[in-house]
């Protein structure tokens, strides 16, 4: 009687680990998938304004000064996003692939390179004229970036 107890506390005892498993497999996933929405370029902010610079229109002081410096400020909040895809964080998790491992830690590289490159470029051009031919290459890059992330969430997303 005893023997039968020990055998469906076992099993019991499996289940829940198996129930854990399969949790903490959604969660590290949902994890991924919310790292990967903040580090999106939304196309409202920074974007919008280096759009309308592109289009040849003139971006007024206020919308830079509602623009720039959230977009600035966002630097650790970033940065802290990104550390938590790095390739060797998610070394040890069972529920993402080498594979993906390598592709979230170019996206975590491409969101850093990018972000530096805007950064550097909007604020040291700010107060001069914009050149639209530098310009270009970084929306350009936002756009890769965000299709990487896209893909990424997707396929995330989707198992």
């Amino acid at each position: 009687m005893a023997e039968m107890t020990m055998i469906a506390e076992v099993g019991t005892a499996l289940k829940i680990a198996e129930f854990l498993s399969r949790l903490a497999r959604t969660d590290k996933r949902a994890d991924v998938v919310d790292v990967l929405r903040f580090l999106r370029f939304d196309d409202d902010g920074i974007v919008s304004e280096i759009d309308k610079l592109i289009a040849g229109k003139k971006v007024q002081d206020n919308e830079w000064e509602a623009a720039l410096p959230n977009f600035n400020d966002k630097e650790w909040e970033v940065q802290r996003a990104c550390n938590t895809i790095a390739y060797e964080v998610l070394a040890n998790s069972r529920q993402i692939s080498r594979f993906d491992r390598i592709e979230l830690d170019r996206i975590r590289e491409c969101k850093l390179n990018v972000r530096v490159a805007v950064q550097n470029y909007l604020n040291r051009e700010r107060h001069h004229s914009f050149d639209i031919t530098e310009l270009k290459p970084l929306r350009a890059d936002i756009t890769q970036l965000n299709a990487l992330i896209d893909a990424a969430e997707h396929k995330t997303i989707r198992g």
